[in-house]
């Protein structure tokens, strides 16, 4: 039986990338962010490596917002991020690997 698991790969990691977005644009709310930065935030996995991005322009800000500074109080996200979603990013991609093996018929 030939089956393309790559390519279904590719499709599970774009929708985990979606989810991931509202997951740290929820947290990023939470913290008290300015919503113009929260909608800007996007996560991506590429290689199972997760990275969050951000306009560059929001480069200081968001600096101070994660780190603080000598006016106000860190209020982080990125740190706190991964390793609050590790489980979620590991689960999803398991589950929606091993459906795919029984949907193509892999697996009975």
């Amino acid at each position: 039986m030939k089956f393309n698991f790559m390519a279904y790969s590719g499709t599970s990691v774009l929708e985990t990338d979606r989810d991931l977005s509202k997951l740290i644009r929820a947290d990023a709310r939470k913290a008290g962010w300015p919503a113009e930065i929260v909608k800007a935030l996007k996560v991506s996995i590429k290689e199972l490596k997760v990275t969050a991005y951000y306009p560059l322009k929001y480069a200081d800000v968001v600096e101070d917002l994660e780190y603080g500074n000598q006016d106000n109080p860190p209020r982080p996200v990125f740190r706190r991020f991964l390793v609050k979603n590790e489980a979620f990013v590991f689960n999803k991609l398991t589950s929606q690997s091993v459906d795919y093996l029984f949907d193509s018929g892999v697996l009975p």
